[in-house]
């Protein structure tokens, strides 16, 4: 292979090579379809939103100090809604079977900077059951927060509802990514293999290299190598060709025996 590839001859050994090309994308949307339909099980989300408020409801006295000291807070609050305190009886309530830790992996926080709004997402693989799990957990949120911090207020602003549409798996995405993974491994395997490959098959990568074309031989196909070969002659039974070697051989001995008869004849 010439270390100069240009992009002609890139685009020269692709086409040669399209069929792996193809291969591999076909086998890599195969397997993605197959795992995002077949394996994984879809997940649904629901989120419940809430704003939870530090200071006395009057609206007039707000001033940005207590806005700025409740933002602040997001973050401990949404650590509390991780804690036992909250998630125990959640799990109670809704008579869920997962474990505390398999709850926390479900819920994740989404809130906007400079916000008082932040919302509960709870995913599961029962749309009705992501919803109840988040509407409970910002209820229960509600009700316990008083006794931890001095929370004036705590608002759910929307309630979540079941979702027909799964979050994941990401069923475009996934199959975009697996045709463009087919392609990849498909162009590294053509570019590898042209790459170690060291036989010199066109006169053109003699040229590149400055060397001197002193011609070519054609290759000959084993069929054609055969159609070639002159069949053997046929032997009869009774007569049997021997090679010529040995018939020179006979004649030879049968000469010499002729000889010696006549000179012994002569003698006598």
């Amino acid at each position: 292979m010439n270390g100069n590839m240009t992009l002609e001859s890139l685009l020269k050994l692709l086409r040669k090579n399209v069929h792996i090309l193809i291969g591999w994308m076909i086998g890599s949307f195969a397997i993605t379809v197959l795992f995002t339909f077949y394996i994984i099980e879809p997940q649904y989300e629901s989120i419940s939103r809430i704003v939870v408020n530090q200071t006395e409801n009057r609206m007039s006295n707000i001033t940005s100090t207590d806005i700025m000291t409740n933002i602040s807070l997001m973050t401990t609050y949404q650590n509390i809604i991780l804690e036992p305190i909250i998630l125990e009886e959640v799990i109670e309530i809704t008579h869920s079977k997962n474990t505390l830790d398999e709850m926390r992996d479900k819920i994740k926080f989404q809130n906007d900077e400079e916000s008082l709004v932040f919302g509960i997402a709870v995913t599961d693989k029962d749309p009705l059951m992501a919803a109840e799990l988040a509407n409970v957990t910002a209820e229960t949120f509600q009700e316990k927060i008083g006794e931890i911090l001095p929370v004036n207020s705590v608002t759910i602003l929307s309630e979540a509802i079941p979702k027909k549409t799964p979050t994941s798996p990401k069923v475009l995405q996934n199959i975009l990514f697996s045709i463009l993974l087919g392609f990849l491994i498909g162009f590294m395997q053509i570019f590898l293999r042209n790459l170690l490959d060291k036989r010199v098959k066109s006169s053109e990568i003699i040229t590149d290299l400055g060397w001197i074309n002193l011609g070519s031989v054609n290759e000959i196909l084993p069929r054609e190598l055969k159609e070639t070969i002159l069949p053997a002659p046929k032997q009869t039974k009774k007569t049997k060709t021997r090679p010529r070697v040995e018939q020179d051989r006979l004649e030879e001995a049968r000469y010499v025996r002729q000889t010696k008869e006549k000179i012994e004849a002569n003698e006598s």
